[in-house]
């Protein structure tokens, strides 16, 4: 009897653990048919993803003209250069002083209309001419002479001038180009003149200095400035920015209108006066409705014919876009922008977690696939302990191949969550950090740039060879040239030890004008001690007497340089850090100094990855500036021992177009290290101590 119940026992335990597994086969078959659907749709985002990466990297002159477009049309309502509204017609016609914008004027008119043109631009432009006919010259640009003062002054333009598919955007070009090369005033030809221009121009002269420069335009609707009306001094920088990003924007943007504006018209000035801020104490915009040229109107200054038929097609697609987005709040928009990159990237890694790989989108389907994990774990254990067929109870059937191998693919996966979890955030982290440091006031806290460098005017960055400025410290010289401070570089050798000395010296002049350096505070040395030699040390004393005329010559009070690592290891840039130190030690009123942190090959090759680490650092020096600035009578702002530069997009493209003028330079491994080099980013500098 005894046995019989035994038995009968036994039997139900089979029965119920036969249950329990085919309940378990069941299970692991329904999470193996989601887990197949679960991976078709991880390799279609995984696909998607790739095609947007490819998408980025052949369309990436586009995505910077749309951006650049972007930029100014959501920022000019809230910060833009200084509008001044000016009583045209009560200015003062007798000189007051030196005149420093000279006296020239410019018509454009190319195409068939050159031969025959209008009578009514005839006499626009006549009545222009007769109202200042004192000037020194009255230029009339036409397909010939253009052609020939580009071929002779700025050659290497004339193909893509000679690209251009309309008159209209030949004429455009060649108008920024004859007022970088002389000066003056542009009048579009059917502007016909009211008034006489000398009351401004003197007006304008008395705003500027000889070292100075100064550029004014009409505003525009319904942002930026009009082209058609341009005072300007010669070799304006606005205007040197403008001809260097004309073959950039050189580009069809599908509707006439917008391939016109935007790749040489208004909008194409507009854009780099937005992105080259520090130049804002030298651009006027003249405000008032009365005062714009657009249609058939009348200026106190000119009668406006109203000739632009080129666009009256397409103008209303701009016009109409709705104005009250100009009146939000710009971290509205820089919220949306972080948002949708968070979420994108989120999506795309994202796709590798486990809740979403098996579509548990519901606390019980997860409740059951962990009580099935637990349930698998003691039934592994359980095989390995009882080896006995008898007393074992197979909850995997070995026999079965399916359950078997989602068994295996479901254990696969548990193993790679914490690796797949660490390279999603590693990855986002940086990211949003990143795109919150560019694009919000942060950067500008004085944990991230201390005060004693936000109150100097002049630096010197010290570096060993031509192309060391932008392959290091790019980030540092278009942050503080952005925050108008004027930038010097000083190179101790020409880099001539494969006899390239005379190249190179010439290709660091293109870096430092794409870097907005002025060319005569650029400077490269051909000392017998200080040649290029990876093999050798330079002499710390001849480097600190050279620093100390520097210093003295232009008056400069932070020095930028390598630290003693040499960023790459090489003896040269060791040498320039030892040489800044010494000086510092041994002579008197030395300036503030700072360099640049050398890091390990992993970290100097992850790119703004790297942030993440890096803002770790500065974490006590964010926290002590923002409770100085909650609680100043608690605590004191953070010292000046740290610097932190981080470039836009904008700016690592900036430091690119640097480095691309060092032709002799662009070896492969060179490409490698401007798209995976930290310092191409981000630049963590540390001060260098005084006597």
């Amino acid at each position: 009897m005894e046995y019989d119940n035994e038995k009968a026992t036994f039997l139900s335990d089979n029965n119920s653990t036969k249950k329990y597994r085919n309940g378990f086969e069941r299970c692991v078959s329904n999470a193996s048919k989601r887990l197949k659907l679960s991976c078709g749709k991880t390799v279609i985002l995984r696909i998607l993803f790739c095609l947007f990466i490819l998408f980025i990297i052949l369309f990436r002159g586009y995505i910077l003209c749309l951006l650049g477009f972007l930029n100014c049309y959501m920022t000019w309502p809230f910060s833009s250069p200084l509008h001044v509204k000016i009583d045209l017609l009560n200015l003062s016609n007798e000189p007051k002083g030196r005149e420093y914008i000279p006296r020239r004027m410019h018509h454009i008119l190319l195409g068939p209309l050159s031969k025959a043109p209008p009578q009514s631009w005839v006499a626009a432009r006549n009545s222009c001419i007769e109202l200042h006919s004192k000037f020194e010259e009255h230029y009339y640009w036409t397909d010939e002479n253009g052609v020939e003062f580009l071929r002779k002054n700025y050659p290497w333009f004339v193909k893509t001038w000679q690209s251009y598919k309309t008159n209209v955007q030949k004429a455009d070009a060649l108008r920024y180009f004859v007022l970088h090369h002389y000066g003056g005033i542009f009048l579009d030809m059917d502007l016909y003149c009211l008034h006489k221009l000398d009351g401004l121009f003197n007006y304008l002269d008395n705003r500027v200095s000889p070292e100075e420069h100064i550029f004014l335009a009409v505003k525009a609707f319904p942002v930026g400035i009009s082209n058609g009306f341009m005072i300007t001094t010669r070799r304006h920088p606005l205007f040197q920015r403008v001809i260097e990003n004309l073959e950039l924007y050189n580009r069809n943007f599908l509707l006439p209108h917008a391939t016109i504006i935007i790749s040489t018209g208004p909008m194409c000035i507009s854009i780099q006066i937005q992105l080259h801020r520090s130049l804002w104490n030298s651009i006027l915009v003249l405000d008032g409705k009365e005062n714009m040229i657009g249609g058939k109107t009348n200026t106190p200054l000119f009668k406006h014919l109203g000739s632009g038929s080129w666009h009256k097609a397409d103008d209303m697609f701009f016009k109409n876009i709705p104005m009250n987005i100009q009146h939000q709040n710009q971290t509205f928009s820089i919220s949306i922008i972080v948002f949708i990159s968070f979420i994108f990237v989120d999506h795309s890694i994202g796709c590798f977690d486990i809740t979403n790989i098996l579509f548990l989108s519901s606390p019980d389907e997860e409740m059951k696939f962990i009580g099935m994990m637990k349930n698998l774990s003691r039934n592994i254990k359980y095989r390995r302990d009882k080896k006995d067929e008898e007393d074992s109870v197979n909850l995997v059937d070995s026999s079965d191949d399916n359950a078997r191998e989602s068994t295996m693919i479901i254990s696969r996966l548990t193993r790679r969550i914490p690796y797949l979890m660490i390279i999603r955030y590693t990855i986002l982290i940086p990211l949003v950090m990143y795109f919150l440091i560019i694009l919000t006031p942060i950067k500008t806290l004085q944990a991230f740039i201390p005060m004693e460098i936000q109150t100097s005017k002049n630096f010197l960055v010290v570096v060993a060879h031509p192309d060391d400025e932008c392959l290091f410290f790019s980030p540092t010289i278009i942050g503080l040239v952005s925050r108008g401070k004027i930038g010097h570089i000083l190179v101790f050798s020409k880099g001539n030890s494969l006899g390239l000395g005379p190249i190179r010296e010439k290709e660091l002049n293109g870096s430092c004008q794409k870097l907005n350096v002025d060319l005569s505070r650029c400077f490269s040395l051909n000392l017998t001690d200080l040649q290029d030699d990876p093999h050798r040390w330079w002499p710390k004393g001849n480097i600190s007497e050279i620093v100390e005329q520097f210093v003295k010559r232009f008056d400069i009070d932070l020095l930028i340089t390598f630290d003693r690592g040499g960023i790459s290891g090489h003896l040269n840039h060791k040498s320039v850090a030892l040489g800044i130190e010494y000086y510092l030690q041994n002579f008197d009123r030395t300036p503030l100094a700072y360099r640049l942190s050398t890091v390990a090959s992993p970290f100097e090759y992850s790119s703004i990855i790297d942030l993440f680490r890096t803002l770790i650092k500065f974490l006590p020096r964010l926290l002590r500036s923002v409770f100085s600035t909650l609680l100043p009578f608690l605590f004191s702002p953070p010292n000046d021992q740290r610097a932190l530069f981080v470039s836009s997009p904008f700016g690592y493209y900036q430091g690119l177009q640097a480095f691309h003028q060092h032709r002799s330079q662009m070896l492969w491994y060179r490409h490698i290290y401007t798209t995976l080099s930290r310092h191409m980013f981000i630049n963590d500098l540390t001060k260098v101590p005084r006597k």
